[in-house]
């Protein structure tokens, strides 16, 4: 190689080290901001699922009721003591079956919920994890990129390609 192309192939290499750092860094940052904008979503889909499991419940203790009463009426309806005996057992359990569908519908949506949580924490640390990962790319990019351009000095000083007094002989 000759002397006029030495320094373009060290600018080159040490550009080549330089832009490749600056990618791993710029690419660790936009997987870290992707990880951090699915964690902000299951954060909402965490509220979304409260909210759903709380509509549900409500729906449910309306529907109990409706039960209730129906079962109430029909009894009314077919000459029964409504406030003694089997019938009060009756609703007092279609009351007790639909709390506790409440009750599941409530610990349903709690369990989506709390898996929604896990996600967002999971996305939070791949995040952070992404991040480091980036920066540890540079890192490694710089010192290759060093040794790479130290070898790439050597290689043209022992070829002549540097010459001896030349701003870039170093002395060595």
């Amino acid at each position: 190689m000759g002397a006029a192309l030495a320094p373009v192939s060290l600018a080159a290499s040490i550009g080549g080290s330089l832009f490749g750092a600056a990618s791993s860094i710029s690419n660790g940052d936009y997987q870290a901001q992707v990880a951090s904008n699915n964690a902000a979503v299951a954060r909402q889909n965490e509220t979304y699922a409260y909210a759903a499991g709380a509509e549900q419940e409500q729906q449910n203790a309306l529907n109990t009721r409706n039960t209730v009463g129906q079962e109430k009426a029909s009894q009314a309806s077919n000459g029964l003591d409504v406030n003694s005996g089997s019938n009060v057992a009756v609703r007092a359990g279609s009351a007790a079956l639909g709390e506790l569908s409440g009750l599941t519908i409530r610990n349903n949506a709690a369990r989506a919920a709390a898996g929604y949580e896990t996600e967002a924490q999971s996305d939070e640390a791949q995040s952070a994890l992404d991040r480091s990962a980036g920066i540890s790319g540079a890192v490694g990019s710089l010192i290759g990129g060093a040794t790479g351009t130290t070898n790439l000095y050597g290689n043209l000083k022992r070829s002549g390609a540097i010459l001896p007094g030349s701003f870039l002989d170093f002395g060595t």
